[in-house]
């Protein structure tokens, strides 16, 4: 068996020794950390994700201070992102304040009139009638109940909304219901509202 195959002369990245370790001083930090080869390789300057994005943020102009819409307290970040219009210290604030500022309900541009709940007592039937039709697959993208891992949702065709609950047994007829998974119902309500 060859050295190199025994692991004694095989070389690491760039030329140095397989699993040697390496000290660096942290760039932001200065903090002295133990590297990988790999990592020195890589150019690895930081000793953790937050001092990482703290030197890209350094790279990207000086830092200014903020202060947060949401919590009022500052925040560090670069020049460049606080003349984009950063308003918020992260994400937890940010989707906070987006709550408070979308319309929910009748009040949203995309409400339809919201979920009945109840299709009828003919319901049950006919969706039943409707899985064993389909056999349990979805019609649009053919997987069946075995791969999506549950039965497909039964569609109606033309809303029920239209017909009511009045209107239950023409709503619930097996020529208006199709078999669908989750992701395509979705989409097929995505360009119902999309058309209207």
């Amino acid at each position: 068996m060859s050295e190199q195959r025994k692991g004694i002369k095989r070389p690491g990245v760039g030329g140095a020794k397989r699993r040697s370790k390496r000290s660096i001083e942290c760039a932001v930090c200065t903090q002295v950390v133990r590297i990988s080869a790999q990592q020195a390789a890589d150019n690895v300057r930081t000793c953790s994700e937050p001092c990482r994005r703290e030197l890209v943020s350094r790279s990207k102009g000086s830092l200014g201070v903020g202060t947060c819409e949401g919590c009022g307290t500052e925040y560090r970040v670069s020049r460049f992102h606080l003349r984009a219009g950063r308003r918020f210290c992260g994400d937890v604030c940010r989707l906070a304040w987006w709550a408070t500022q979308t319309p929910t309900g009748e009040d949203n541009p995309l409400w339809t009139g919201g979920h009945l709940g109840y299709y009828g007592p003919t319901w049950q039937a006919a969706r039943r009638a409707a899985w064993k039709r389909d056999n349990e697959s979805c019609t649009a993208c053919g997987r069946s109940r075995n791969e999506l891992g549950q039965r497909p949702i039964v569609h109606h065709v033309i809303p029920f909304k239209s017909f009511g609950v009045d209107g239950h047994e023409r709503a619930n007829q097996l020529d208006n219901l199709v078999c669908l998974c989750r992701s395509c119902h979705m989409k097929v309500h995505w360009k119902m509202r999309s058309a209207h």
